[in-house]
């Protein structure tokens, strides 16, 4: 009993029973509240912000599709010829190999005679893709156009192989005639299924 007086003494006990306010700690408590709820608003505006942007490219991607659809009810002369080139140049240059082995067995304006043999073969493959796709572009009726190149890709599917030889021409740019499958139209048959990584178009070589 002795000691708890002597430390009441020291401490100079308060009637008070009231525990002391440290006013600094609940000012800074107060403080750090203002700064979350000023974070917590900030982040509400850029979320929501971030929905308007995303409303607005929305309304915009429709407005696309709606002014699309307008325009292929009528589409004009120069909307037409830029249909054909968009169509004819992906044509050409992702199947370059296939419209290759269809156009040179096929017309005679593709192919060389083969010295005095007297058997003639495809030309080069850039001669050929080159001819066919400006012969494309050069028709007057567009839809045609787009019909003569793509006629000569599918041609490399119904060829009698028979009539194919394997030729240096195309071989020197590796087409299907330096491959181990002498037509590209069996290989885009036996091709993986649509969707996969394996483009149609661009038929790969067996491996060696």
């Amino acid at each position: 009993m002795f000691m708890l007086d002597l430390v009441r003494e020291q401490l100079g006990e308060s009637t008070d029973a009231s525990p002391a306010a440290e006013h600094a700690y609940f000012a800074g408590a107060k403080l750090a509240d203002d700064e979350m709820r000023d974070a917590a608003a900030e982040d509400q505006k850029r979320r929501q912000a971030e929905r308007q942007r995303q409303a607005d490219a929305e309304r915009s991607n429709l407005g696309l599709g709606h002014d699309i659809a307008a325009g292929l009810m009528d589409p004009t002369a120069d909307q037409l010829d830029a249909l054909r080139r968009i169509v004819c140049h992906l044509v050409a240059n992702h199947c370059r190999e296939v419209i290759v082995y269809g156009a040179g067995w096929t017309d005679r304006e593709r192919q060389q005679s083969v010295g005095d043999s007297g058997h003639h073969e495809p030309r080069h493959t850039d001669a050929i893709v080159s001819a066919e796709l400006q012969r494309a572009l050069d028709e007057p009726d567009r839809l045609r156009g787009i019909a003569q190149l793509t006629a000569r890709w599918g041609a490399a599917f119904v060829l009698n192989p028979d009539g194919v030889t394997r030729t240096k021409a195309l071989a020197a740019t590796g087409s299907p005639a330096s491959s181990q499958t002498r037509c590209p139209a069996a290989r885009i048959r036996s091709a993986p299924p649509c969707g996969s990584s394996c483009d149609p178009c661009c038929p790969r070589t067996s491996p060696g």
